[in-house]
């Protein structure tokens, strides 16, 4: 299943959010092996980051990163066009990961938020049958 950044980062706060709910054993497993691999993925994507801003970001006398305005950094001189693609190459940032589907009927007997499920219905296997099918 090919995902992004923001994808994977609003798994990951479901799946915690989640984490302390008392689920059958099969849903528990199912959903802790998937969040090892987003989390995984996560910290692959933070780690570009980082190599990132390093390479491409003005670093001040105090060791911080040089803002021009809130939230907007000094680029290294000579760096711009190439921090341009990089950065434009991050934002496209995609990866295939082996995630396991969840069956929703698993929720069954859980409260979940809609924040909470919106975050993981890439995730959920529609194994309901409804009357009339």
């Amino acid at each position: 299943m090919k995902l992004n950044y923001m994808q994977i980062h609003s798994a990951i706060e479901s799946l915690t959010a989640l984490a302390e709910e008392k689920m059958p054993f099969k849903t528990t497993l199912i959903m802790s092996k998937n969040l090892a691999a987003l989390k995984a993925e996560e910290e692959f994507y933070i780690e570009q980051e980082r190599k990132f801003a390093t390479e491409y970001l003005e670093i001040g006398e105090d060791g911080n990163f040089v803002q021009t305005s809130p939230g907007v950094f000094q680029i290294k001189e000579g760096k711009q066009q190439e921090c341009a693609e990089a950065r434009k190459a991050l934002d496209a940032f995609e990866t295939d990961i082996n995630l396991r589907m969840i069956p929703a009927s698993a929720f069954d007997k859980i409260d979940v938020t809609i924040n909470q499920l919106a975050g993981i219905d890439f995730l959920l296997e529609d194994d309901t049958v409804t009357e009339g099918e």
